[in-house]
């Protein structure tokens, strides 16, 4: 099935839609923001999004279960908490 534009809001599919000719300046927005947030979440999460669509349930759990685990590790964890904590915004390494 097709969904209409109105569909897919609601259901969540999508978070925005913008008109043809803005979707190069909403997609450069949109890069720069996940660009802003730790590298190595941003990849995991780019793992689990990929291996996810043909996983299955118990598989895609174990790729994100991995991957959450691999961020919990890394310096930049601590860097976010610490800066939620000092109320700025966080530096990240990718470490």
């Amino acid at each position: 099935k097709r969904f209409t534009v109105e569909e897919a809001l609601a259901f969540q599919f999508v978070s925005k839609v913008v008109p043809q000719e803005d979707i190069k300046k909403e997609a450069i927005e949109v890069a720069e923001t996940i660009a802003r947030n730790a590298p190595i979440a941003v990849g995991v999460a780019k793992k689990a999004v990929n291996k996810g669509i043909s996983a299955s349930l118990k598989s895609g759990y174990r790729v994100e279960r991995k991957g959450t685990w691999r961020c919990f590790r890394t310096k930049d964890v601590r860097e976010g908490v610490k800066a939620v904590f000092e109320k700025r915004k966080p530096e990240f390494k990718g470490e």
